[in-house]
């Protein structure tokens, strides 16, 4: 239990088809908000940076479970009316055990796939939760310059790119940015 994730109530399966019950946020989504500025805006850094953390507050109580979300974006980060942040979607997330490995299954969002995920690589339970941060990386930098690393026609295209290209600096972007941003982002989407 914690302040920036979703409550789970129940999970199970009726008859071969799993279910979760979860707590239901009435306010929007941080996709909506970034969809929600006028074209050519660039999000506001104050926000973006309030978005940021309660995101990696979120996603940290979740690692701290032993559990990885695999599939962290702006879609799965509900905001409620009182503007608190939680993390949702938690329908392939995987409870980690030591030693496990995650298998080749894709699991994600093109935008936000971290390459060895992108791969299908099997991933241990000592690094697991890296595709997490890759994602909050991609995520932060589409906060602070309205838009992700990695753009493509199709969804193989951008996951090449997370695969075979370094991101430029989200300050090539964003001319404003601090470049301790850059920085700290980079960092969290390196190869």
């Amino acid at each position: 239990s914690h302040a920036n994730v979703i409550h789970v109530y129940a999970f199970g399966y009726h008859g071969d088809v799993p279910y979760f019950v979860m707590e239901y946020v009435e306010g929007s989504s941080v996709e909506s908000w970034l969809r929600a500025r006028p074209p050519g805006m660039m999000p506001d850094l104050d926000e973006a940076v309030r978005i940021i953390d309660q995101a990696c507050l979120g996603v940290e109580a979740i690692h701290a479970t032993q559990t990885v979300h695999r599939d962290i974006k702006p879609s799965n980060l509900l905001v409620d009316d009182n503007g608190r942040e939680r993390v949702g979607d938690l329908g392939v997330a995987r409870i980690l055990a030591a030693g496990e490995s995650g298998g080749n299954v894709v699991v994600g969002s093109a935008l936000y796939m971290a390459p060895e995920a992108a791969l299908a690589e099997e991933d241990t339970a000592e690094y697991a939760d890296r595709r997490d941060i890759y994602a909050l990386g991609c995520l932060a930098y589409e906060l602070f310059t309205g838009r992700p690393p990695f753009l493509g026609a199709t969804d193989m295209n951008v996951l090449s790119q997370h695969v075979l290209q370094d991101p430029l600096p989200p300050s090539t972007y964003r001319a404003d940015l601090p470049r301790g941003y850059d920085e700290i982002i980079l960092r969290a989407i390196a190869k």
